[in-house]
């Protein structure tokens, strides 16, 4: 028979006027949905949240029920609080919230039994007109049954199909793998398997925000490759109430979501490897380890986001487990600049764990963390993995995979993919030497063909330069929801670093004689990690449209002020006007860059141009004339 409650939830939508027909109330009435639609929980599970959400704020009252239904046994195998009573309460729901939960709490018996369900139904009374169900209006709970020994249903082996895909994410950038969504325990857990189907080692991402596809790939950045290589199944995971890690309370999910996926694919739970991004990484440090720290161990990588745990956190007595603690390796990825931004020292950080005997890996490189974050992710968990260094795959030749086709006679346009990047390079097709190259970062939006290939392709031909643009990853639009490749949100420069070397080794073109240019995001990149990393290793003009910012110091792998020979080779264009929305940072750019002794040009005069509205194309030609190859 089925169950019905209905719980007095402080949450609520916004409301619109709705005084026609019910489809235009559909149409603008606030809705109310289950936060997600299937998780699984195990008997000896905590109370379980169930989170109900609303696109708004309600501006009055409103009703809803809750039918239970499934075969989990009310009172028997569950319970909820508040209880249900009599199957159906009604109840008023106050304006001002837009969210509300309400838990579910397993009970633990000694049968030899299977898995039961709970099935949740969400609706509103006939006459409620405050509030819609909308599309998530059903939830199914998996009560995953503990047998007296201790193990699951299936002996605690492992399960042959691996975790359930519950949902496949549109995936962005350069993915080809397969990406699957699932929810365990009330968190959501995305999933890429190894090409084998059969994982040997977890991976896992706590990352910084809400967990979506191309998240998981900004957090593991060329790690899918990585992982097939070494057979891991790599995860992340994220909690779809709190988003932020940092304000994560049932840390008890966290630890129960790692024992299941572990149990899916047979996995070992002491030498797993862990990376954890901003607050993910403050999370682990402050209570990951400090919590369950006796239950995982392995290898973990934190770029910035660490924290100081204090004593009283820890549940376990490090200093009375060597065993556990030798297990351990902690890698702290952070840069120069990074303890004095959370207002800690650098010795409080590394003595949190050092002193209670937890082996710290130092940051090698003192720049900032970012510039190297993802190789020095496969670098530290290759040697913990097999005690030898990783060494990034060399980006080989360069080829036309495939020839697009062109407006202007005498010049070829081809179309690869180089160190995962997707390249163009256009140069004269009838086998004459190139003299220098030239390279062009797109704008917000753009792609590698669109950073203005065919605007240059004239001059390209004209002074035999070989003409170069790369696509900047794919990243998800905070208005558009869309993927949009942005070069100012790039912060790895090791790809583009092997691309140039590529170029100008199997051409034979001068590292200092690089033409760069790029437009608003592109000049946002060449000024913020172009110039401060890869300055010291290729010089040339570089010219930046409507876009600049000023580095850290600490973005700089090489020092302008000994290196004034480099540095006096990169001469730096800043073509805005001052109508631009980002002109504040521009000139902050110029500022700093003008105080580090480089040789700075600006519009004379200066206009009134708005965002890109500089005869930018025109002006680039003009500035990378000076510094032609003869």
């Amino acid at each position: 028979m089925i169950k019905k409650l209905l719980f007095p939830l402080f949450f609520a939508c916004a409301l619109m006027a709705c005084e026609k027909d019910d489809s235009e109330d559909k149409a603008t009435t606030p809705v109310v949905s289950f936060s997600i639609t299937e998780t699984s929980l195990k008997e000896t599970s905590g109370a379980f949240s169930v989170l109900l959400t609303c696109d708004n704020k309600l501006n009055t009252n409103a009703t809803v029920e809750i039918a239970l239904d499934g075969t989990a046994k009310y009172g028997e195998d569950y319970t909820t609080i508040p209880e249900a009573s009599e199957g159906k309460v009604t109840l008023d729901i106050v304006e001002g919230e837009w969210k509300a939960s309400f838990d579910i709490k397993p009970t633990k018996d000694d049968k030899n039994e299977e898995n039961e369900t709970v099935a949740l139904e969400l609706s509103v009374g006939p006459e409620e007109k405050a509030v819609v169900v909308g599309e998530k209006k059903a939830m199914t709970v998996t009560i995953k049954n503990i047998n007296p020994d201790g193990t699951g249903n299936n002996g605690g082996g492992a399960n042959p199909d691996g975790l359930p895909c519950t949902k496949k994410l549109e995936t962005y950038s350069n993915i080809t793998k397969t990406i699957c969504s699932t929810n365990i325990a009330g968190l959501n857990v995305v999933f890429v398997e190894p090409s084998s189907g059969k994982p040997t080692r977890l991976a896992v991402l706590f990352p910084d925000k809400d967990l979506q596809a191309d998240q998981l790939r900004r957090g593991l950045g060329g790690g899918l490759d990585f992982a097939d290589e070494n057979d891991l199944l790599l995860i992340a995971i994220s909690d779809p109430e709190e988003k932020n890690w940092k304000k994560v309370k049932n840390h008890e999910r966290v630890k129960e979501a790692l024992e299941d996926v572990l149990e899916a694919y047979d996995l070992p739970s002491d030498n797993i490897l862990f990376s954890g991004v901003d607050e993910g990484g403050h999370y682990l440090t402050d209570k990951f380890i400090p919590a369950f720290g006796d239950v995982f161990q392995g290898a973990f990588h934190l770029p910035s986001g660490i924290y100081q745990p204090s004593v009283a956190s820890f549940a376990w007595d490090p200093t009375q487990k060597a065993e556990l603690v030798n297990k351990f390796a902690l890698f702290f990825d952070y840069g120069a600049s990074y303890p004095a931004l959370i207002g800690l020292s650098k010795e409080k950080i590394d003595n949190a764990y050092t002193q209670k005997g937890f082996k710290v890996t130092p940051k090698k490189d003192p720049g900032r963390c970012e510039n190297n974050a993802y190789t020095n992710r496969l670098t530290f968990w290759q040697e913990y993995m097999q005690g030898t260094p990783y060494v990034r795959p060399a980006v080989g030749q360069i080829t036309c995979e495939e020839q697009l086709k062109t407006h202007v006679d005498g010049m070829m346009v081809c179309k690869t993919k180089l160190a995962g990047i997707e390249v163009v390079y256009s140069r004269r097709s009838d086998g004459t030497s190139p003299k220098q190259l030239a390279v062009l970062f797109h704008g917000d939006g753009g792609s590698a063909m669109g950073a203005g290939v065919s605007y240059n392709m004239e001059f390209a031909k004209k002074h035999n330069l070989l003409l170069m643009a790369m696509s900047a990853d794919a990243w998800k639009d905070s208005k558009t929801m869309g993927p949009i490749h942005s070069w100012a949100k790039k912060n790895c420069a090791n790809g583009v670093r092997e691309i140039l070397h590529a170029f100008t080794d199997q051409f034979g073109l001068p590292k200092d004689k690089v033409l760069f240019s790029g437009a608003s995001g592109g000049g946002w990149y060449l000024a913020d990690e172009l110039v401060p990393t890869l300055g010291g290793e290729f010089q040339g003009p570089v010219h930046m449209a409507c876009g600049a910012t000023r580095p850290n110091d600490s973005n700089f792998e090489w020092d302008p002020a000994t290196m004034t020979t480099e540095r006096d080779k990169l001469p730096l264009y800043f073509d805005y006007g001052t109508g631009d929305f980002v002109t504040p940072s521009i000139e902050k750019g110029i500022k700093y860059y003008k105080e580090k002794g480089f040789n700075v040009k600006t519009p004379d005069p200066l206009g009134n141009e708005g965002h890109c509205g500089t005869k930018y194309i025109d002006n680039r030609k003009a500035f990378w004339s000076k510094y032609l190859v003869k």
